[in-house]
């Protein structure tokens, strides 16, 4: 499995799809783990109106493997962020 995480840099297109294109070779279905903040957790907000669910929305929408895992927390620092990336990332 790929794996790309994201904390907040910004991923260009063209990244995006050369991870794409590799997985597919691969015969594997890409993940992109998010760990954000309340931002990212869409607090206050529709689930469907935060950025994270725009995405998957996106990707669908594009035909990408790509499966968006949502694992931000409203209140999140980068210290615990850094503590919880393990567990994330085995689940």
């Amino acid at each position: 499995m790929i794996l790309s995480v994201i904390l907040g840099a910004p991923v260009s297109a063209a990244e995006v799809a050369a991870d794409a294109a590799a997985a597919e070779r691969a015969d594997e279905n890409p993940v992109i783990l998010v760990m954000g903040d309340s931002i990212s957790a869409a607090y206050g907000i529709q689930r469907e109106q935060g950025w994270v669910y725009l995405l998957q929305q996106r990707l669908q929408e594009n035909n990408l493997p790509w499966r968006v895992v949502n694992a931000s927390i409203s209140g999140e620092t980068t210290g615990g962020g850094l503590a919880r990336l393990p567990q994330a990332l085995d689940a």
